[in-house]
């Protein structure tokens, strides 16, 4: 166990962790997390890391987290560290299990670090892992970033045996008297990608490279080496949308999707890239928007900015205020596909579309103009640039200002109600 303690050692200085840090292991008691607990343990006794604690998360899948909490604790006691543990709720909602656990599980791992003053976390990644990352990234066709695999840091998050292989884990514990570790069922479950890899591909193919692990390592710092430099051309990029479109392709869409990430941007693939892509280089001038997953990008002529999901709406429905006998009403950005009987057509109901079309709405102004509907049926009661429906007794004034009426239309609908 000694020598893997060296090894996590070496990850640590690597990773910039400072000598006598408290680090939080993520232990489940299976072989690669007890290990890396021993590891650290040996590790503090020595001084070059502080206080160690263990920390446990029950995700709630599987029977039995009663009976992994308290070997985690009995190892805690064993190593001489502190142990913590805390239960989740796992919530797909519509992504993948494998997904949502391990959000869960980071969300509770960093909970239980900021309670107890850890530096850094420390996780049980290792060689193994990072061959299968490598390989499912590829199977999904990753780019250079994604092939990068795992990193060796990422904020408070270190993962210190990632140059041990799961072979070497296994020789380690046994050596050191820690054969009798947990197995979780679901590593082996076929219903799972990482399990199909780990069980089914990755064997066949060490039969025609018995080193393939290292080799898949290898390819995951060529490509993280790679991925830094794309970096450094990206953040170095004006986020316009000349300087994006007339970057190397692999440059102005690395500085699109760090600038979607930054604004808070969730698990991009390819195909919202190349819609980034698209968005940057079209030819024509004018606003146009694209939805990402967590948020909005907007180009608006030449510029180009990102703003979380739903800000657009908050900012409509803050900025505006509607008052009518009909009320409440909501307020929110016009959507394609809205209708609306505008007082002019006296009750004829048509597309907002084509009522901003003949009103001769320029279209940098269409973008974000916003709508007053009824909460009781969501009837469209007034339109920006457009005006009151047919019928509407409403109100409408931008907060802040006069209460009354928007002084570009009249507020008054006219006509029968």
């Amino acid at each position: 166990m000694w020598a893997i303690a060296q090894r996590a050692a070496a990850a640590f200085d690597r990773a910039g962790v400072p000598a006598g840090a408290r680090v939080l292991v993520a232990c489940s008691g299976g072989p690669d997390s007890t290990a890396l607990a021993a590891a650290c343990a040996r590790l503090s006794d020595r001084g070059r890391l502080g206080p160690v604690a263990l920390a446990h998360v029950d995700h709630g899948l599987r029977p039995g987290g009663d009976r992994e909490r308290a070997r985690v604790a009995a190892l805690a006691a064993r190593l001489g560290a502190g142990a913590m543990s805390e239960s989740v709720e796992v919530r797909t909602a519509g992504g993948s299990l494998e997904d949502a656990a391990r959000r869960a599980r980071y969300a509770a791992l960093r909970r239980m670090a900021d309670a107890w003053g850890a530096d850094v976390i420390a996780t049980g990644h290792t060689a193994s892992d990072q061959a299968e990352t490598v390989l499912m990234r590829l199977l999904r066709g990753a780019g250079i970033p994604g092939l990068a695999g795992i990193p060796l840091r990422r904020g408070r998050i270190v993962r210190p045996l990632l140059d041990v292989t799961r072979a070497e884990v296994e020789r380690g514990l046994a050596e050191a008297g820690f054969a009798d570790v947990l197995r979780d069922p679901m590593n082996a479950d076929p219903r799972f990608l990482r399990a199909r890899v780990r069980h089914r591909w990755l064997p066949a193919l060490r039969e025609e490279n018995p080193a393939l692990d290292a080799a898949l390592a290898a390819v995951a710092r060529a490509a993280a080496e790679q991925r830094d430099v794309l970096d450094w051309a990206a953040r170095r990029l004006p986020l316009e949308a000349a300087a994006v479109a007339a970057a190397p392709p692999a440059v102005g869409k690395r500085a699109l999707q760090l600038a979607a990430e930054a604004a808070g941007a969730r698990r991009l693939g390819r195909a919202h890239i190349e819609a980034l892509w698209r968005l940057a280089r079209r030819p024509d001038a004018g606003t146009a928007s694209l939805a990402l997953p967590g948020v909005r990008a907007v180009r608006e002529y030449g510029a180009l900015r990102f703003e979380p999901a739903g800000a657009a709406e908050a900012r409509a429905a803050a900025a505006l205020a509607v008052e009518g006998p009909d009320g409440p009403y909501a307020v929110r950005r016009w959507r394609p596909g809205d209708r609306m009987r505008p007082a002019r057509l006296r009750g004829r109901s048509r597309k907002l579309s084509d009522l901003f079309i003949d009103a001769k709405v320029p279209r940098r102004l269409r973008a974000d103009a916003r709508v007053a509907v009824r909460a009781s049926d969501g009837a469209i009661v007034w339109a920006e640039h457009i005006g009151p429906a047919w019928g509407a007794r409403v109100r409408v004034a931008e907060r802040g200002s006069e209460a009354g009426a928007d002084p570009r239309r009249p507020a008054d609908g006219g006509g029968r109600r």
